[in-house]
């Protein structure tokens, strides 16, 4: 028989209730949070989306999980202690939020020290374990990681959208220009001269960083 708590327990129903901003954190019954219900349950997929919205695992987590007889989700909660970004949690997230997160700013590479795990570390071991199919999170922020190009454009953050956009009226100007010293040169061949501005100069010219957080 199903749990009576396993109808809050479904996946679109945490989505729904943290994206219309209820608390991860809410105490419940025995001083339970909704994190403390899943792990008992061992509703690992429902650990991982409130993680994600920033759900606050006890120190003893992934030992009270262990106990409990749920080793696999224990050593994903030993694990994960040190993801720090909802990005980090790319098997939770969905590819909308993914690309919201990706143009609110956050860092593909963020990490608690050097060397420790990050974002783009997470989605690089996914893609080698062939755990990363197109159109996923972690597809996207893999290609958010790469220099800018119109593929990419939509995966900046604003700052850095609005930078290029002002970049590409800017080369679009200047293959135009009458006054251009190089104007004769490329007379007829304007749309080359823009194309090799898009290609070769504007991914050195706009990057994540004018809008990380």
């Amino acid at each position: 028989m199903e749990s009576k708590h396993t109808t809050w327990l479904h996946l679109p129903v945490i989505h729904h209730l943290c994206e219309c901003g209820a608390n991860p954190n809410l105490i419940m019954t025995n001083d339970f949070t909704p994190l403390d219900f899943a792990a008992e349950y061992n509703y690992w997929d429902a650990c991982e989306v409130l993680c994600s919205y920033g759900a606050t695992r006890k120190a003893d987590a992934s030992l009270q999980a262990s106990k409990a007889g749920h080793t696999a989700l224990a050593n994903w909660l030993e694990a994960s202690e040190e993801w720090t970004t909802p990005l980090h949690y790319l098997n939770a997230i969905t590819p909308d939020r993914a690309i919201h997160l990706l143009r609110e700013g956050a860092d593909v590479h963020a990490c608690v020290a050097p060397n420790r795990p990050s974002p783009y570390k997470h989605a690089y071991e996914l893609y080698e374990r062939g755990e990363a199919p197109e159109g996923s999170a972690a597809d996207l922020l893999q290609a958010a990681s790469e220099p800018w190009s119109i593929a990419t454009h939509h995966l900046f953050p604003d700052p850095s959208r609005e930078r290029a956009t002002e970049l590409v009226r800017l080369g679009w100007l200047l293959s135009r220009s009458a006054e251009s010293p190089y104007a004769e040169a490329f007379e007829g061949r304007e749309q080359a001269l823009m194309d090799a501005w898009l290609v070769h100069v504007m991914p050195y010219a706009v990057d994540r960083e004018e809008g990380a957080m």
